[in-house]
């Protein structure tokens, strides 16, 4: 889960107010459309407009991530929840009510301190790294944040299996 206002102020800065406002307008007219069985699509990445992803790593990232024959687009009514999650759903304030270890994992270049950066919940830990978003996906840093994240929360991942005390 991303952080909704995080997501938001990202938009902002990379694509602009007009791209959160076209989605909004796309995102309403797929809303308008659901009660009749109908759906508006719009790009998850790419170059057709507005994709719902635009930073300038979604495109070849997401497209890294999914299998063969996947179809780039999405309902545009998900774009209307950025901003439901950036009111009441953040990953840290969703964690801060887990009764059980968890860990929250941030992908950001950016430097200074975040609000995912705080620990998630009595028994959270938080985590960053200052890669890209789709990096903790592949390779090093992939192997990295699985370990910290398994070890954050006793859990031990080996060749032969998981172990959870």
């Amino acid at each position: 889960m991303m952080d909704g206002l995080a997501a938001v102020r990202n938009i902002l800065q990379y694509a602009g107010l007009g791209q959160l406002l076209r989605l909004t307008g796309h995102g309403l007219l797929d809303l308008l459309q659901a009660p009749f069985g109908g759906a508006h699509f719009v790009p998850t990445v790419g170059r057709r407009q507005p994709p719902v992803m635009s930073s300038p790593d979604a495109d070849a990232g997401y497209r890294a991530l999914a299998p063969p024959g996947f179809r780039f687009e999405v309902a545009a009514r998900i774009a209307l929840s950025i901003a439901r999650t950036a009111r009441c759903a953040t990953p840290t304030a969703s964690a801060a009510r887990c009764s059980c270890r968890c860990a929250s994992t941030t992908a950001s270049r950016r430097r200074g301190r975040r609000a995912g950066d705080r620990p998630a919940g009595s028994r959270g830990e938080a985590q960053r790294y200052p890669i890209g978003h789709f990096e903790p996906y592949f390779g090093a840093p992939f192997e990295r944040s699985v370990g910290d994240s398994s070890r954050s929360c006793g859990v031990t991942c080996s060749p032969d299996g998981v172990t959870i005390p």
